[in-house]
């Protein structure tokens, strides 16, 4: 049997550490394994597997790339996520080679949509997400695409990365079932398209584990190599922190209460990305902050081992309700505690003595459920943490489950019909699109895509009375596009140099000269520049001159 996994990281990070487990597994069982991913691949070939980087041609998949996944003649595929490029990938090839596909559901979409597309909601994705739609439906779903936006993310060299509506349906709805990252996402996809599911969670192997054994004195020496205090508190963050929500800034104020009311040191561990270092730099905190930055493989499993708390905080929202953080399934099965929220995999535990959650976005109760995590947990090995990973994540005890489940995945059948047909028109058009329209190259450039930006920066940041620097044309096209898609926000004026000279109005709205914006800026809570060939020389003077105040957001392409 050929399995061909296409996944949407780089070959480690995300999902790949657990994906590279399922496929020498299916290799010891005598099955072939390719994996096309996107981003840095370390070893092409390891332990049998191959990685290949999926390579893409005027934002499709190149000729090369896509008569090498033909040539492998994959029985099945399993599609990780729903991100634009493997979705693509996965599509355009079942177009040519009609496979069955499994659509492995990881993370919650809703909110990285909401983060990384201009001024649409959610309700577009929601719109088709039933077993039958009807026409209705789909036309109720067209009517409210961003067809710039999706046109970007199809064809386009630059397109978004993340979650494109006309993608992410059309592969739940051609997929032969679903995997599931855990049993909640499963039953929310069940629910939705009445296709059968199974869970493929991010399984380990135990026994790459055996060499990390708990050691009060290795737990000093090991520490101090980092500067922490041993006799100190040790809570360590061992993965991304996610910004869709305010979630880490709520943890921060949480172990800073914690420290107010307890005597010991406590010591905060991250591994040094994103909105952490925003959150800590230059920040006052009674407790220390340790980054490991990019540890090596040994250097981090042995902070999860010596921790006391290993924490992947977060609030009850449904990034987090679906999703299933596998860096707590390493914590796990080295026998240490675990500090997470009341959703998704944790209620399933959340009542046993390495089991720590929170229940709601309160930064009080937060700061109680880590001091009970702190007190409660037992230093050294908990049994019952290593016996429930094992049971559940150990590709030594499911692996037998997933291959009953990806057998029968094996006797579904493939596309084929009018929905073929129709798949295959779909990609036609989309390379017609891609090869006779060169201008989709360049909209990275292009002004539509500045303003776009702007726009979805816009609802971002709820703004609701704004200014407009800049008011030639790209200004008017600006204002235009605000007063037709976000009506609810008030252009209170325009900004620019002419009008220093003699006052003017765009469109009707009064254009006023720089000089007096900082009278005029406690009227508006954002203020946008519209200009692309002026625009550093515009914030340098914004700045140098302190036109506007601290509370005015200044928002550009």
């Amino acid at each position: 049997m050929k399995l061909l996994i296409i996944h949407p990281s780089p070959q480690f990070a995300g999902s790949g550490f657990y994906l590279q487990v399922v496929a020498e597994h299916f290799v010891q069982h005598g099955h072939q394994v390719l994996v096309a991913c996107e981003g840095k691949i370390k070893y092409p070939f390891l332990n049998r597997v191959q990685w290949i980087n999926i390579q893409l041609e005027n934002g499709l998949c190149c000729q090369d790339f896509l008569n090498r996944l033909i040539d492998f003649k994959a029985d099945f595929i399993i599609q990780v996520g729903v991100r634009n490029q493997p979705m693509k990938a996965a599509l355009q090839l079942i177009a040519k080679q009609p496979v069955p596909m499994i659509v492995q559901a990881e993370d919650d979409e809703y909110l990285p949509f909401l983060k990384h597309s201009p001024y649409q909601t959610t309700q577009i994705l929601e719109t088709l997400n039933y077993p039958n739609p009807s026409w209705c439906d789909y036309a109720k779903f067209i009517s409210q695409l961003n067809f710039k936006f999706s046109l970007n993310n199809l064809v386009g060299v630059n397109g978004n990365r993340w979650v494109d509506p006309i993608l992410r349906i059309l592969c739940y709805r051609l997929a032969s079932c679903y995997g599931a990252i855990w049993y909640d996402m499963g039953e929310r996809l069940h629910g939705w398209f009445e296709k059968p599911y199974f869970v493929l969670p991010p399984v380990i192997k135990a026994s790459d584990y055996l060499d990390y054994q708990y050691d009060s004195g290795n737990r000093v020496k090991f520490l101090e190599l980092y500067n922490i205090d041993p006799a100190s508190k040790v809570i360590f963050i061992s993965g991304t922190v996610y910004d869709y929500s305010d979630e880490f800034d709520c943890f921060l104020r949480a172990l800073q209460l914690v420290c107010e009311q307890v005597d010991q040191p406590l010591t905060l561990v991250t591994t040094g990305r994103g909105k952490v270092g925003q959150g800590l730099n230059n920040a006052v905190f009674n407790f220390k902050w340790v980054s490991m930055n990019a540890p090596d493989e040994r250097d981090y499993m042995l902070m999860n081992l010596y921790s006391d708390i290993n924490a992947a905080p977060g609030f009850a929202d449904s990034f987090n309700e679906y999703r299933m953080s596998s860096r707590l399934v390493k914590s796990l099965i080295l026998g240490r505690p675990i500090l997470t929220f009341q959703t998704g995999f944790a209620r399933r535990i959340e009542h046993e003595n390495y089991c720590f959650c929170t229940t709601t976005n309160s930064y009080e109760e937060w700061a109680q459920v880590i001091k009970n995590a702190l007190t409660q947990s037992a230093p050294g090995f908990n049994f019952r943490a290593y016996e429930y990973a094992y049971k559940n994540f150990a590709i030594e005890s499911v692996g037998v489950q997933i291959d009953k489940q990806i057998a029968n995945v094996k006797e579904t059948q493939p596309l084929r019909g009018m929905k073929l047909l129709m798949l295959r028109a779909s990609i036609w058009i989309l390379q017609l699109f891609s090869k006779f329209l060169p201008s989709m190259k360049q909209l990275q450039n292009d002004e539509s895509i500045y303003i776009d930006k702007i726009l979805h920066k816009l609802a971002v940041n709820k703004a609701n009375k704004i200014a407009i620097y800049g008011a030639g044309e790209l200004g008017d096209k600006l204002g235009a596009q605000i007063k037709s898609l976000m009506p609810d926000i008030e252009i209170k004026f325009y900004v620019d140099q002419r009008a220093e000279k003699e006052t003017f109005n765009i469109s009707g709205i009064q254009v006023i000269g720089p000089s007096l914006l900082t009278s005029k800026s406690d009227d508006i809570d954002c203020l946008l520049i519209a200009s692309v060939a002026f625009h550093d020389k515009i914030i340098k003077n914004i700045k140098e001159q302190r036109l506007i105040n601290d509370t005015v957001k200044v928002i550009s392409g």
